[in-house]
Parts: C-alpha cells; sequence; structure tokens
C-alpha cells in the first residue's frame, strides 16, 4: 500500500477487497485453477494476486489510475514467483471504453486464440468500485462486456450511500445479469458496521 503517492483512493486494501479475497480463496477455493480472472478497478491487486497464487492460468490487473498499475506491478514482483509473472499482468482499464477491448485481446493472446474469435473472462472480480453513483452505468456496462455465458462476477462493496445496492443491482439486470447474494463471515453485532458492512454478490 502507498498513501504517500497519486494513486488515491486505490492505493490500499478497503474491506471489500478483504471480502472479495476470502470468498476466491474459501468458497471458490480450487475451482479458480486453471482459470482466467480479470480484476477490475484493482488498485493493489489483492484479490488478483490470491488467484494467481490458487492456480489461475491468466490473470489481469486492472485499474483506471496508471499509479495504482505501478503499485500493482511492485506487488507481483513482491508476491510471485518468476514462472508465475508470465500468468499474472496488469493493464489499463477505463470502464466503458476501448480498453475493453484490449484487456479482452491479453486473455486470448494467453489462449492462443484469433483476435476475431470470442473470449470471455471465467471470472470478473470488483471490490469497492461502487462509492460513485455517476460511474456506476459505466462500471455495470464494463463487467457485461467483459462477462461471457459461463462467467461470474464477484461484485463486493461496503455501501456508502443510500440505495447503493438496489442502485447497482438494477443496473446489473438491466445488462442482463442475474445475480444472487452471498453470505460473508461478518459479525454486524461485533463489527457495528451498520448500513456499511460488506456484501457480495456474484452476477
Amino acid at each position: 500500500q502507498d498513501w504517500g503517492g497519486s494513486a488515491s483512493t486505490g492505493a490500499a486494501i478497503w474491506n471489500g477487497a478483504n471480502m472479495a479475497t476470502w470468498y476466491v480463496e474459501n468458497v471458490i477455493g480450487t475451482q479458480i485453477k486453471d482459470k482466467s480472472v480479470v480484476e477490475i478497478g484493482a488498485g493493489v491487486g489483492l484479490t488478483s494476486l490470491v488467484a494467481n497464487a490458487m492456480g489461475a492460468t491468466t490473470t489481469v490487473i486492472t485499474d483506471g489510475n496508471e499509479d495504482v498499475l505501478k503499485l500493482a506491478d511492485q506487488n507481483i514482483d513482491l508476491n510471485t514467483v518468476h514462472n508465475e509473472k508470465q500468468k499474472i499482468t496488469t493493464a489499463r482499464l477505463r470502464w466503458n471504453s476501448e480498453d475493453e477491448v484490449m484487456v479482452t485481446n491479453i486473455l486470448k493472446d494467453a489462449l492462443k486464440i484469433s483476435s476475431t474469435d470470442k473470449a470471455y473472462f471465467d471470472y470478473i472480480i470488483a471490490s469497492d468500485v461502487t462509492y460513485k453513483k455517476a460511474a456506476w452505468n459505466d462500471l455495470m456496462a464494463c463487467i457485461a462486456q467483459l462477462t461471457g455465458p459461463q462467467s461470474k462476477a464477484i461484485l463486493s462493496m461496503e455501501p456508502r450511500n443510500v440505495g447503493e445496492e438496489e442502485g447497482i443491482l438494477a443496473l446489473a439486470e438491466k445488462y442482463g445479469l442475474a445475480w444472487t447474494e452471498e453470505s460473508l463471515p461478518i459479525n454486524k453485532d461485533d463489527t457495528m458496521c451498520g448500513m456499511m458492512c460488506a456484501r457480495l454478490f456474484v452476477l
């Protein structure tokens, strides 16, 4: 983590990322082995690093802030061995833009398939990315673009605005994404988190 640079909110690990990481490790578990993963708005890339360590064959850490990506690159160097570095990489991804094509092409290269063929990530991970209402539509459009019929998108959040969950889930449905809420190991009485208790949805 690095609060001293210009990476802003992406320079730290938020609780939504902790919960997404818990879910990857304890619920998805060995199912992630040999699968492809993209994390959007990834910040330091914690969940991606865990997915990579658990055997994901292609992992792409993305963010719209290039300073954040430099921090993620440092974390790849610190937390992977040499032969794993070819399986995990970073890429700039501004939601609902042409960047989505570039990120998908990374997957196509890894799968060694034609650039004209369709390719979708097995898992799309997004945590603590819903705090700006103005970005909700672009976020959900991006998730929908990267999601195929067999994909699962993990959306973890600590709601900071009234109606945040309802607004996000309504947009998910607008883009044709079904969703379920998953249980998390949070004791609301002990943590006193109130409306900001982390919640996790699978789209």
